[in-house]
């Protein structure tokens, strides 16, 4: 009577192949998190910088000494009434955005 099946030394190299396939997988799971967490800070970044400058548009049609500077500054004081939801843009890791204005010139976040 012959008996079929595998022997203990193919599983062993079976389970050690899935053991190797799982843990790049895994790897290539956690850059792939680590690269959408970066990409969604930049374009919550880009958001905010809209945000103000589009607040910056609508005050300086009012007022022509309007500076972006002031922007900014109205954005650091209230940054809620920026969005329509009032919820302001966090980076991944939770924390806010540090926004500042060069030169009253340039946008830094």
């Amino acid at each position: 009577m012959k008996q079929s099946g595998f022997t203990i030394i193919e599983l062993i190299i079976v389970i050690v192949v899935v053991g190797i396939l799982s843990s790049i997988a895994v790897i290539k799971y956690l850059d792939m998190q680590s690269a959408a967490a970066s990409e969604m800070d930049a374009a919550n970044a880009k958001l905010i910088k809209s945000s103000i400058l589009l607040h910056f548009s609508k005050e300086i049609s009012g007022n022509p000494e309007y500076q972006l500077s002031d922007a900014v500054d109205d954005y650091n004081a209230n940054s809620a009434n920026f969005f329509a939801n009032g919820q302001t843009p966090l980076k991944s890791d939770g924390s806010s955005f540090n926004v500042s204005c060069q030169n009253d010139e340039v946008i830094v976040i």
